[in-house]
């Protein structure tokens, strides 16, 4: 609910991008339909649905910005497959989120509306950090791969059973 009221204040309904929530419904999809009716925002909010992986780049790709303002995570890995897509972020200060992402992504606290409306505001009309961050999503992700993360975990059992 803070990141639709922070979209709700964050940004003039004329000139407002759409909010894309992709997703299963889960235990709170109800409030979160009742909360955009109550915004006023069921003409700027489009929900989706269960987005299939092969589907994700294209989404990723065709987004102006990525906003993920989650309270936990264990890696965040749809960010780092933002940032690979050359999507600005915005992300949470909490849990692995700041560590594995670095500064390349715009932290806010996931339980502040103000956090999130300014953060939106920023990305919005700030076109030279969007481009800034769209490049350094782009190397920052280029540091992760798959193999590396299996030499890390293969490494770590064998340290371990020394």
């Amino acid at each position: 609910m803070r990141l639709l009221t922070a979209y709700a204040q964050a940004l003039d309904p004329g000139g407002r991008p759409p909010l894309i929530i992709g997703g299963g419904r889960g235990w709170l999809s109800g409030d979160v339909f009742e909360a955009v009716r109550r915004l006023n925002l069921a003409d700027a909010v489009r929900f989706i649905g269960y987005v299939p992986v092969e589907e994700l780049p294209l989404w990723y790709n065709s987004a102006e910005l990525f906003v993920f303002p989650s309270l936990y995570e264990g890696f965040g890995l749809p960010v780092l497959e933002a940032m690979a897509c050359g999507t600005p972020v915005v992300t949470s200060d909490r849990s692995s989120l700041p560590r594995g992402h670095g500064d390349v992504a715009l932290r806010v606290d996931p339980r502040s509306v103000d956090d999130l409306t300014n953060a939106l505001r920023r990305a919005n009309a700030d076109e030279a950090w969007r481009r800034a961050a769209a490049q350094a999503g782009i190397e920052r992700a280029a540091t992760f791969s798959w193999e590396r993360t299996a030499r890390q975990t293969v490494g770590a059992y064998h340290k371990g059973f020394r």
